[in-house]
C-alpha cells in the first residue's frame, strides 16, 4: 500500500528590494556664478521704510557720529526683506566710527577713507573723512557724501551676506594680473554704490535728495580710482535710482567699457 505524499508547504519567492535613492547634494555654484547669476537679482523693487535724513548736519566728529547712528538704524530696517527673500541670512552689521587710526582684522587704517571689513562684518565710516569734506566744499556736499558713504558701505555688507563678497575676494587673490584685480575691485565697488542708492531711491518720499544732491555729478568726492570712473559710477547709481532692485546693480555681467 503506498501513502500520499506529505504536502509540501509553498515556499514565499523572495523579492528584491529596490534600493533606495541616493540623495545628491547639488554642487556649489562656482565663484562666477556667485556673482553673476546670484539669487539676490531676482529679488524685486525694494519697499520705503519711511526713512527721512537726520536732522543733524555732518559737520563735526560727534555730528557725524549722530548722523551715521542714525542712518544706520534706517539701513537696518530696510535689507532683511530683500536679503531674506532671497533666500539668504540677514545679520544686522556692527558699525565703528573711527577717527586717526585703526586696527581691524582686515588691517590697519590711517586715511580719511570708509570701508568694509569681511572679516568682522564691520562698517568703519571715517568721521574726519565727512568733517574733511565740510571744511572743503562746504554743508551740502558733506551731507551727499555722508548719504552715499555708508549706504555704499552697506552695499557691502550684503554682498558679503549673499556670498559675492568671498567670491570676489577668491577671483582677486586667482587674478593673473594687476589689470584684472582693478576691474574685479571696480565691479565690487560700483555695486555697492548701485546697491546704496537702491535703497535711497526706495525711500526717496520720505528722504529726499535735493536736485543738486541728485543731478550734480561733477562733485568732487566721488572721483576714486579703484570705483571707477565718474561716468560709469554715475551709470550704476542711476540704475539703483531708477530701478529700485538688486538686479539693476549686477555689474559682474557687465562689458569692460561699463567698469571702467
Amino acid at each position: 500500500m503506498t501513502t500520499a505524499p506529505a504536502p509540501v508547504k509553498p515556499t514565499a519567492i523572495r523579492t528584491s528590494r529596490q534600493p533606495k535613492p541616493i540623495r545628491t547634494i547639488p554642487p556649489p555654484p562656482s565663484d562666477s556664478d556667485l556673482l553673476t547669476k546670484n539669487r539676490l537679482y531676482s529679488v524685486g523693487a525694494m519697499r520705503s521704510i519711511g526713512c527721512h535724513e537726520p536732522k543733524v548736519k555732518p559737520i563735526a566728529l560727534a555730528a557725524v557720529r549722530s548722523y551715521y547712528t542714525s542712518l544706520k538704524a534706517c539701513l537696518d530696517r530696510a535689507w532683511p526683506a530683500t536679503v531674506m527673500a532671497a533666500g539668504y541670512q540677514f545679520r544686522v552689521p556692527p558699525m565703528t566710527i573711527w577717527s586717526g587710526a585703526i586696527q581691524t582684522p582686515c588691517g590697519a587704517s590711517t586715511k580719511y577713507v570708509s570701508f568694509y571689513c569681511g572679516g568682522d562684518e564691520r562698517i568703519y565710516p571715517s568721521g574726519e573723512e565727512i568733517v574733511y569734506v565740510y571744511h572743503n566744499w562746504g554743508t551740502v556736499q558733506a551731507r551727499r557724501w555722508a548719504t552715499h558713504v555708508l549706504p555704499h558701505e552697506y552695499g557691502h555688507h550684503i554682498q558679503e551676506l549673499s556670498g559675492m563678497f568671498q567670491a570676489y575676494g577668491r577671483l582677486y587673490n586667482q587674478a593673473p594680473s594687476a589689470a584684472s584685480k582693478d576691474q574685479l575691485t571696480r565691479r565690487l565697488e560700483l555695486q555697492a554704490s548701485c546697491l546704496g542708492h537702491m535703497f535711497l531711491a526706495a525711500n526717496k518720499n520720505s528722504y529726499p535728495y535735493t536736485s543738486q544732491m541728485l543731478h550734480d555729478w561733477s562733485w568732487r568726492t566721488i572721483t576714486i580710482a579703484n570705483h571707477g570712473s565718474v561716468a560709469n559710477q554715475r551709470y550704476w547709481i542711476s540704475r539703483g535710482i531708477a530701478l529700485k532692485r538688486p538686479g539693476a546693480c549686477n555689474t559682474w555681467a557687465a562689458p569692460a567699457a561699463r567698469v571702467s
